[in-house]
């Protein structure tokens, strides 16, 4: 406000706001000291206020996060505030606790900081991705991802998974009229229709295609989903999953060429034995008449009939 004396730690209207704040008020030079610090920030690291302002304060913050510290202070140094920097600080414990740092520098060339215990949400978000970093190594393991089309905005969202198997950049931002055209030509009807019918029924989608990536490599993917709906039964949402069984298609085509084969050579097998058993009748016959004393020759006329019958049945 125009006028208003600029506000110094002696001022009793302001020292008395300084002291009563549920956060962290400090005031730091360029050397990385504090020269003011509000009786808060004891509750908060253990350390009384004068062992705060006896120690440079980089002192007392975590070994990983000393160097992002500096950082953050050289940017102090040329006029630079920041805000929402976290850092850890050791407590007089030992442990540490998360803080999160607003600031800007004066004309005094001072740094006048505020900063927020956020520990449980810092280590709440580090599990949060942790969870997230090992749900994605199992979905790449699996090829399977998630996706969700908002049918009011047109908004889509495809995890990283569904990216790598679309063979798309991991910031890539998909759109609902562009989807369907990785798929097939031949299979994009289908695709419609089950979504449609989907919609409108509530039923799920489940099914299995041809596929073309960004880079043009032809797979195989299986996608299933299915429809959520607002109070009024209005489809607001399609939500699913979305998986590359190119390996599985390969094993199955492999299969069934396998049976063929192995059908095909049992039926071959079974007309030989057939041959082979109609050719021995045949020369028992001509043995059985050379022994009556007939004037049957067993000679190669006798085998070529043989052999002709023989290649009869199997071309059959």
């Amino acid at each position: 406000m125009p006028g208003s004396p600029t506000p110094t730690p002696t001022d009793a209207r302001y020292k008395h706001i300084f002291e009563s704040a549920s956060t962290i008020l400090a005031i730091a030079n360029e050397q990385g000291e504090f020269v003011l610090i509000n009786d808060y920030a004891t509750k908060v690291l253990g350390w009384s206020v004068d062992e705060l302002l006896e120690q440079e304060f980089i002192r007392l913050v975590h070994p990983d996060d000393v160097q992002r510290t500096l950082q953050n202070l050289d940017g102090h140094r040329s006029g630079e505030g920041t805000s929402g920097f976290e850092n850890r600080y050791r407590r007089k414990d030992g442990r540490y606790v998360w803080l999160r740092w607003h600031s800007s520098v004066r004309d005094d060339g001072l740094i006048y900081a505020s900063a927020t215990e956020v520990t449980v949400e810092v280590e709440q978000r580090r599990r949060n991705a942790k969870l997230e970093e090992i749900h994605n190594a199992a979905a790449r393991l699996a090829n399977v991802g998630a996706y969700e089309v908002n049918l009011l905005t047109g908004d889509v969202w495809w995890s990283d998974e569904v990216k790598r198997i679309h063979e798309v950049p991991l910031d890539y931002k998909p759109r609902l009229d562009k989807a369907i055209e990785f798929y097939a030509p031949e299979a994009r009807p289908e695709v419609e229709a089950a979504i449609n019918f989907a919609i409108e029924t509530g039923e799920t989608w489940n099914f299995e295609l041809p596929f073309i990536t960004a880079k043009g490599r032809r797979i195989w993917v299986r996608a299933f989903g299915r429809a959520v709906y607002d109070e009024t039964g209005r489809a607001i949402r399609i939500r699913g999953g979305f998986q590359e069984i190119s390996e599985r298609k390969r094993q199955e085509e492999a299969l069934r060429v396998a049976v063929n084969e192995a059908r095909a050579a049992s039926e071959a097998k079974s007309s030989f034995m057939a041959a082979m058993s109609h050719s021995r009748q045949l020369c028992e016959t001509a043995y059985s008449y050379e022994n009556s004393g007939q004037s049957v020759q067993l000679d190669i006329q006798l085998f070529s009939l043989v052999w002709i019958d023989f290649g009869a049945r199997i071309r059959a």
